[in-house]
């Protein structure tokens, strides 16, 4: 048993005290020294129980540190996904790589107990490809290769966005057995230099995914594998100029024929400039003169076509990755117009409105971006402005209203009102029509 100090020295004191005492005061003396002795012990006893229950406070809060710790880490736990493939079934931006990861049979291999680097093409990747190509991902799908285009953008093992970084300059083998090479510019990461990460780490049970903005191909998709998947990757010599780019892509024939009649052939075919033209297809136009009510003769016959059309023209050449990296400012075309870029998701979008397909289709006097809405800006041909883009501007805005069908109850609305004649006045009026 552990003596107490204290109690030691107080009964000490109370020996002393009775050796020198005599007669009857002898008794008292002992008495009061006694309780001297009982009071010194309670306050060591209180003073004791305090440290044991400060000591108990303290385990107390350390148990309660620790549990939130663990919690907070089983929180973290629960939001990663358990495999690569719940990974990628979870996201938007992965829907066309999913249907070819089911469609290879590679599901159970995403979600194995192994651990995996996944370089991944989001949608936007693989819709380049596609135009491209001149393919659907139908023709994909049917590739007998498709296993071994997939796989290589696979690698045995766990690569964080900074282990990427530091592999600068070497190369990483693939389940596909093919390689990738990886290079750093200007901070970025790229793949087979055609290929940006443009978003790391990604974590799942089983490894970490990279989103990427181009597939690979390669020797992935070379042979048999090439005959569809990569027809215009795999092309001889790249078209002389811009103008001879466009004619030999069918996806273009609107574009095309608006150039002809704007007389900017030979200035795309000016082998002394360098462009960069950001080229709405065939849909886009289709677009176009759905939302307005126009038809392309209707443009053909616009004074100011050819404004229209080198506002998507800018001087000297921006490739893809120069677009990417040039996120949040503008560039001014031909026109004297701006395009305001934005990335968004991986995607570059210009003026808010129009995307990017497919990038770098090079020319010898420039680059061929394919774009998906044609930009208006300024100029008239948008819904809001359609008729302005016809040879003739309605004279009244009840005259405009009737000859757009978008604006048929709203029409009907305003004879029932009787305010035809108000709109039809030589007052000037700005009317937000539904």
């Amino acid at each position: 048993m552990q003596k107490n100090p204290k109690k030691m020295a107080a009964l000490l004191l109370a020996v002393g005290l009775t050796a020198a005492a005599c007669g009857s005061a002898v008794d008292d003396i002992a008495d009061t020294a006694g309780d001297a002795v009982d009071d010194a012990a309670a306050a060591v006893d209180d003073a004791v129980d305090g440290d044991d229950d400060a000591d108990a406070d303290a385990d107390a809060d350390a148990d309660a540190d620790a549990d939130a710790d663990a919690d907070a880490d089983a929180d973290a736990d629960a939001d990663i996904p358990e495999t690569i493939a719940a990974l990628a079934s979870s996201n938007p931006n992965f829907t066309t790589l999913v249907a070819l990861v089911q469609e290879a049979g590679l599901v159970p291999a995403l979600s194995d107990e192994g651990t995996y680097t996944v370089f991944a093409p989001n949608n936007a990747a693989f819709d380049d490809l596609f135009e491209a190509g001149g393919i659907t991902i139908d023709d994909l799908l049917a590739n007998p290769d498709l296993a071994t285009v997939l796989t290589s953008h696979v690698i045995e093992g766990g690569l964080s966005g900074e282990d990427v970084l530091a592999a600068d300059g070497t190369s990483l083998e693939t389940l596909s057995g093919a390689t990738i090479d990886i290079t750093v510019e200007d901070g970025a990461v790229l793949l087979n230099g055609v290929s940006t990460v443009i978003a790391t780490d990604n974590l799942a049970g089983n490894g970490v995914v990279h989103v990427i903005d181009t597939v690979l191909t390669g020797d992935a998709a070379g042979g048999d594998a090439a005959d569809d998947s990569t027809a215009e990757d795999a092309a001889g010599d790249i078209p002389e100029t811009i103008a001879a780019l466009a004619v030999s892509n069918e996806n273009f024939t609107t574009l095309v024929a608006l150039v002809q009649e704007a007389g900017l052939v030979p200035a795309l075919s000016d082998l002394d400039g360098t462009y960069t033209v950001f080229a709405p297809n065939n849909a886009a136009f289709d677009d176009l003169f759905a939302a307005g009510g126009i038809t392309i003769d209707d443009l053909l016959a616009n004074p100011d076509l050819a404004e229209v059309l080198t506002s998507h023209v800018v001087e000297g050449e921006i490739t893809g990755e120069d677009a990417l990296a040039a996120d949040g400012t503008s560039v001014e075309t031909l026109s004297g117009a701006t395009i305001d870029i934005t990335v968004v998701d991986g995607a570059v979008v210009l003026n808010g409105v129009s995307t990017v397909i497919a990038a770098d289709n090079l020319a010898g006097n420039g680059v061929v971006h394919v774009i998906d809405t044609v930009l208006t800006g300024d100029a008239p041909a948008d819904d809001s402005t359609s008729e302005a883009a016809a040879s003739d501007i309605p004279a009244t805005i009840a005259e405009l209203a009737s000859s757009n069908e978008n604006f048929t109850t709203l029409v009907a609305a305003v004879q029932e009102a009787g305010l035809v004649p108000a709109l039809s006045d030589e007052g000037t009026y700005t009317v937000f029509a539904p």
